[in-house]
């Protein structure tokens, strides 16, 4: 999935947090390695921390859902 797609897949979701995803060059780097930002190692390190923070966010009980 490109992250223009990413980005519109979760603006479907009606979620409310505050953590941000930049479209960072790991992530068109990793779909063109078929791998993931996590086993990128340093090139990956600041798109896997955001994917990570974001996670985090949803998961946790401060996050809103409506459903």
């Amino acid at each position: 999935m490109q992250a223009k797609e990413l980005i519109e897949t979760v603006g479907q979701f009606d979620v409310v947090g505050s953590t941000g995803i930049d479209l960072r060059q790991a992530f068109a780097d990793a779909v063109g390695q078929e791998t993931v930002v996590w086993k990128m190692g340093r090139a990956g390190k600041q798109a896997a921390d955001e994917i990570d923070q974001l996670m985090k966010e949803i998961l946790s009980d401060d996050s809103t859902f409506d459903a």
